[in-house]
């Protein structure tokens, strides 16, 4: 499981999250919010996903962001 987060440096700045597969295909997204945006991931197989960060304000924003992973440990 993955949890993404993206913390605007100005808090009324709309951004929003999306999370693609390796296969390029959407697997969730947020739609703009002012200054935060979390966004659980659903396990859906291994791979490289993309995580995009979009600004949807009129003014540049600087953004950092924050992913959060757990896996299984096999003994």
């Amino acid at each position: 499981a993955m949890i993404v987060t993206a913390v605007a440096d100005n808090p009324l700045a709309p951004i929003s999250l999306e999370v693609r597969n390796p296969a390029g295909l959407l697997v969730v997204a947020t739609p703009p919010t002012p200054g935060v945006s979390a966004l659980p991931v659903p396990p859906s197989g291994a791979g490289i996903y993309t995580v995009r960060v979009k600004n949807a304000g009129l003014n540049a924003v600087g953004i950092s962001t924050t992913l959060l992973t757990r896996e299984l440990r096999v003994p």
